[in-house]
């Protein structure tokens, strides 16, 4: 049976997966280092792994 859980991402390397695969900003109008920094607002940012496997991350917040 597959094992799902949260793991805490480092938040440099949070920041640019989240930009580089947000669909946000797929023109690239905005200043890579702008985004970088708009990602960095916490640090509770966690990957979403199944196994070994990185499936995905989150940006959890207080009651969200």
């Amino acid at each position: 049976m597959k094992q799902y859980r949260l793991e805490q991402a480092e938040i440099n390397s949070f920041a640019v997966q989240q930009v580089i695969y947000s669909s946000s900003d797929i023109e690239m109008w905005f200043d890579w280092n702008s985004r970088l920094n708009d990602t960095k607002f916490t640090d509770q940012c966690f990957w979403i792994m199944c196994d070994d496997d990185r499936i995905g991350g989150i940006v959890k917040l207080t009651d969200t």
